[in-house]
């Protein structure tokens, strides 16, 4: 009885004080996007169209960095529990005829986090918003601040490695050629670059997009940014998380309730084992 007794305690001292969790998903708009040219390191395109992943036709490669306020949209100690990159193709390399249309059918992009921060700038602002990106794969020259090949903030600071800053891929997406149509990215090692983003705010830099065929010439895939004007097209990060909530007061009397009766119980049962 008084093993019983002290099992059914701590049962109700546990549902009394465990705490609820709920779930939510929310999708997040990008904080920064910009794109950064090999074959022009001091070109940037931080308020382009395009986020540009892959080579044109003279095997230059681009890549696209983008970024997303975690902490700013999360509630502190939330546990992230699944983590979508959207992002909308918008035009494959050689579909305006440049270099003959010879782009792969299909190619693969890794996402990989970025381990410096970058600059977005203004350069190449559409006004007023459009969903144009032609004429955007070479960039234009950088302003103070912009992310360029060379620099994570032109004329401040330089990358440690020309092109970007980047651990190793945190996830790797298969990309077609069908446009207008998403493309999704997700992981577990996303899930902890966001988990970390949240506990670690000065630390989330985002990610880079880098094209795995960037020794073939015309692999890019160029996807629509934050500035166009389709707000359908614009990237989204969508992730689903669970929230601690404490236990409702009716909980917590019903389990000291349960546990004072148990008490009881186990304090009579000793004083018949003394009498007996």
């Amino acid at each position: 009885m008084k093993v019983r007794c002290f099992a059914l305690l701590a049962l109700c001292v546990s549902l009394a004080t465990a705490p609820l969790s709920q779930a939510a998903t929310i999708v997040l708009g990008a904080s920064k996007d910009a794109s950064i040219f090999q074959n022009n390191v001091g070109n940037s395109s931080g308020a382009g169209n395009g986020l540009i992943a892959g080579t044109n036709a003279q095997s230059s490669p681009r890549r696209g960095a983008i970024a997303f306020d975690i902490a700013g949209a999360l509630p502190a100690g939330a546990i992230i529990q699944d983590v979508k990159l959207h992002l909308t193709l918008a035009s494959v390399a050689g579909s305006g005829g440049g270099d003959g249309g010879n782009s792969p059918t299909n190619v693969t992009i890794d996402l990989r986090r970025l381990t410096k921060n970058w600059g977005e700038g203004t350069t190449l602002q559409q006004s007023p918003p459009t969903d144009n990106v032609g004429g955007q794969g070479q960039g234009a020259v950088a302003g103070n601040g912009d992310a360029t090949w060379n620099s994570n903030f032109h004329g401040t600071s330089l990358w440690t490695t020309p092109g970007g800053d980047f651990a190793a891929p945190s996830a790797s997406l298969l990309v077609d050629a069908l446009t207008n149509v998403a493309k999704t990215w997700t992981s577990a090692a996303m899930i902890t670059d966001v988990q970390s983003w949240l506990t670690n705010p000065s630390g989330n830099f985002g990610w880079m997009l880098v094209n795995q065929s960037e020794a073939a010439s015309s692999t890019a895939r160029t996807f629509y940014s934050s500035e166009v004007a389709t707000a359908a097209f614009h990237p989204q990060l969508e992730i689903t998380y669970a929230t601690a909530t404490v236990p409702e007061p009716g909980t917590i009397v019903l389990g000291l309730a349960a546990s004072g009766c148990c008490l009881v119980v186990a304090r009579r049962n000793r004083t018949v084992d003394l009498n007996a």
